[in-house]
Order: structure tokens, then sequence, then C-alpha cells
């Protein structure tokens, strides 16, 4: 097969983005040999009209039936928070999640709402986040997975933060992302909200419009969990696409 085929079938199929990055190492081990940024870039442009390029972002796609993937212009459900979102995270994960930054940070955003068996309530967060970082002393890489359920401002209550504290079977950080404008009637019940995230680990990102980047912000950082490593092998296994799962391994043992 030629390998701007395998790079095709290793992109997601529900036309995902995925980083440059992690499509590179994913080929590279699905290959066997490492191949250079330039063969990979090459690969890209080879196929053509099949994927999309984002460069400001360093992001690469396939190219469904109906075009690059768009993100919606109105939201009205929690699902049309998502791709935001997840932007949002793409741009900020080492400044909103790390301080101070690492020495080098590898990145995988993958939408786990609807990858992966439909079984479970709460194993589903909408968003998972693993990173690898490196720092100059630490003989060893570390490895942190962050889970984000996103709601709307009607899930600003008590069970949304149990909703997230759920996830920390399987993840380090469990974070709620609310989408909470101001003047939302609401807002009484963050207080009450915040004080039972605090007490359970759960961190909170407030947002007052998903498409306003400087509207986003930290409420509340989460607190490091530490579910068993079989846990997290099984949730990144069954729920993050085989890029993302490629990429993981090869960074992780490298």
């Amino acid at each position: 097969m030629p390998e701007q085929d395998v790079l095709y079938e290793l992109l997601p199929a529900e036309g995902d983005w995925i980083s440059r990055d992690a499509g590179w190492t994913a080929l590279s081990e699905r290959l066997g040999r490492e191949i250079s940024a330039e063969d990979f870039d090459r690969l890209i442009w080879l196929l053509g009209e099949r994927v999309a390029w984002n460069p400001h972002d360093r992001l690469v796609c396939r190219q469904l039936g109906t075009g690059v993937p768009q993100l919606p212009s109105t939201i009205e459900t929690e699902r049309d928070i998502e791709g935001w979102f997840e932007r949002f995270v793409w741009k900020r994960a080492a400044r909103m999640f790390y301080e101070p930054p690492p020495l080098s940070l590898s990145i995988v955003v993958q939408n786990t709402a609807r990858v992966g068996s439909s079984s479970g309530r709460w194993t589903r967060p909408d968003l998972s986040m693993a990173c690898i970082s490196r720092y100059h002393y630490a003989p060893v890489p570390s490895f942190d997975l962050f889970s984000f359920e996103l709601k709307m401002a009607a899930g600003c209550n008590m069970l949304a933060v149990h909703e997230a504290l759920s996830h920390t079977a399987a993840a380090h950080f469990a974070y709620l992302g609310l989408y909470l404008p101001k003047g939302s009637r609401e807002e009484m019940n963050l207080p009450s909200m915040l004080e039972q995230a605090q007490h359970h680990g759960v961190g909170v990102i407030r947002i007052g419009d998903p498409r306003d980047e400087a509207s986003y912000t930290l409420l509340l950082a989460a607190q490091r969990q530490s579910p068993s490593p079989a846990k997290i092998d099984g949730f990144i296994e069954e729920r993050f696409d085989e890029a993302n799962r490629l990429a993981l391994r090869k960074w992780v043992h490298r």
C-alpha cells in the first residue's frame, strides 16, 4: 500500500483533527521506520483533497464528503461546544495546565464522547487529552491524562461535578467545562458547585462564549488523582483513535 494511503487510514474516520506531530509519529510507528518531516509533508500533499490541513494550529484530518469540518456558529447543545473547546485546549494546554511549562510537551486531544463502546453512563468524558512532558532532570517522561465534561448552563449543578469526578477512575485530572454566560440564572448555583468541586478535586473552566478564547476562565484547578495504570491503558485503548494511540506509545518509550 502506498505510504500516503497508510497515512490516510490512520486519520480518524469521523474527520476529527489530529496534530501533525501525532500523525507523523503514528505513521513512523506503523511503517516501522522513522520518516522525515519533509516526507510527511509530501505525503499530505500527495493526498490532495482527501485531507484538510490547518497550518496555524498544525492539525490534519480526513476531508469527508461535507468538506473541512466546520465549527458551529450557534451554540444550542453540549455537542456544539466540543469543537470550540477542543480548539481552545490545543492552543492553551501548556499555559493553562502546566506552570511553568515543561521543557517539551507532546499532546493528543480525543473526542471521547462518540468513540468506542456506548455502554456505561460514567465512562464517556466529552473530550480527553493525553500529555507526555519532559524536564531537564527527570529521568523518565511524565504522562498525564485529562478528562473534560462539557455542560450547558442548565448543567451548573452538583450532578455535573459528580459526573466529572467519575472520570477519575481512568484520568489523572478531571475538568468540568461550563458554558455559563454572564447573567445566566444558573449563576446562583456556582458558589456551592465550586465548593463541591474543590472538595472532590474536580477542576472547573467557565466559558462565557465557546467561540471566544478570551472568555475561557480557569475557576478551579483539578487535583491529581491516581487511577490504576491498567484502567488508563484500557480507557485509551477503547476510546482513542489508532493514530493517537500509536503516537502516545512512541512518545512514552522514546
